[in-house]
């Protein structure tokens, strides 16, 4: 498998985007983490941002395998997929270790995930009618949408010192 600069740059990206994902889940209190004061509290935050990671890092809806610890409806921060002014219903919360191995097992697919599918070639989605770069521009953008979202929960709890990362170091914030 060769690797472009384009693969390793991308690569270098998600791994910096998941990074601040894990100081962020790292750095979350139980009082934030399970707390009802949110509409989405933030482990289901965490929880959707790496579901949705691991979908558009498979080849296609398809090919996507839903994560083995699952509690059934997490991933979504609305209605259901199908419906969304359908409720959602969660019982039980995942923990910070669990969507940190969670986490981790991403990290190791990462590589070999970019790299399964031509940049070039469509993104895989239909809901997505780009090319497969776009996805993963997406992708990252997504996963620092909600890492940003709960960086600020915790900043506003007092939380602070989850550190930038450009992807070849860290700037402290």
């Amino acid at each position: 498998m060769t690797t472009t600069p384009l693969i390793k740059a991308l690569t270098s990206q998600y791994e910096a985007a998941l990074e601040m994902l894990r100081a962020a889940i790292q750095a979350s209190p139980g009082e934030v983490w399970d707390s009802a004061d949110y509409e989405n509290r933030t482990w289901r935050i965490a929880y959707h941002t790496l579901h949705c990671t691991k979908m558009y890092l498979a080849s296609s809806l398809e090919t996507f395998s839903i994560w083995d610890g699952v509690i059934e409806g997490a991933e979504s921060l609305g209605g259901s997929w199908e419906d969304p002014s359908k409720t959602i219903v969660v019982e039980g919360v995942h923990s910070t270790d669990e969507l940190l191995a969670f986490l981790e097992s991403l990290l190791t697919e990462l590589p070999k995930a970019i790299a399964a599918v031509p940049l070039e070639a469509e993104s895989g989605f239909d809901w997505y009618p780009f090319s497969r770069l776009e996805l993963h521009l997406n992708n990252i953008r997504h996963i620092q949408h909600h890492t940003g979202q709960i960086i600020e929960r915790l900043r506003s709890q007092g939380v602070t010192g989850i550190e930038w990362l450009s992807g070849a170091g860290t700037v402290e914030w």
